[in-house]
């Protein structure tokens, strides 16, 4: 289902992009890890979405179950599970601009686009959900926008062997379905009123 949520974002950055945004264009929104095997292959304006950490919304969680009856018997459905995945933003222009002021000036206005198109869509849109997500009646909902929550952004960067650069935080939050447990079937039950009858 992660993999789902990658080709979702994918879609909604590629749908709302404005006309002529490279982030309409194939090839230019990556979810591999910024490392310099990634930077080595020389890319012109792109942006990568680096999906950094994966935990589980204990405290959000519904309590209690559901029961599901049907022809055949009755089910009882553990509520969701709430996953929230963070997601590192980050664009590159490796080769693009000649100079380091027109390289900055390129992946600042994509950087900008993104957290506009992020900020008009609280909620992940029906229409650009893909795969298992597509089925689900709850959309996953865009958490929230901040800092990376890693560890320390210097430590971030350096296991990528590179410096801190420009970055969004992207939260989402799925609506993980859990097994369901067969309990039986349907107990068919008859009322019987008894009354007593007048005196002749």
């Amino acid at each position: 289902m992660i993999d789902d949520l990658d080709t979702t974002l994918a879609n909604l950055l590629k749908t709302s992009a404005r006309d002529g945004s490279v982030l309409k264009e194939d090839n230019r929104i990556f979810f591999l890890p910024p490392d310099d095997d990634w930077r080595a292959a020389a890319r012109p304006l792109c942006l990568n979405v680096y999906l950094c950490r994966v935990h589980e919304h204990r405290e959000a969680r519904e309590s209690g179950w559901n029961t599901i009856i049907t022809d055949t018997g009755h089910t009882r459905v553990a509520p969701p599970s709430l996953i929230e995945c963070s997601y590192v933003i980050t664009a590159w222009s490796l080769a693009g601009a000649t100079d380091d002021l027109g390289r900055t000036q390129e992946e600042h206005g994509l950087l900008g686009e993104v957290l506009g198109i992020l900020l008009a869509n609280p909620t992940i849109p029906s229409a650009a959900l893909q795969g298992q997500l597509s089925a689900q009646v709850d959309e996953p909902l865009l958490f929230s926008l901040g800092p990376e929550d890693v560890g320390s952004e210097r430590d971030f960067w350096s296991s990528f062997g590179t410096h801190a650069r420009p970055s969004l935080t992207c939260k989402v939050v799925l609506a993980w379905p859990l097994i369901a447990a067969p309990t039986g079937t349907p107990v068919a039950t008859t009322r019987l009123t008894l009354t007593a009858n007048p005196p002749a």
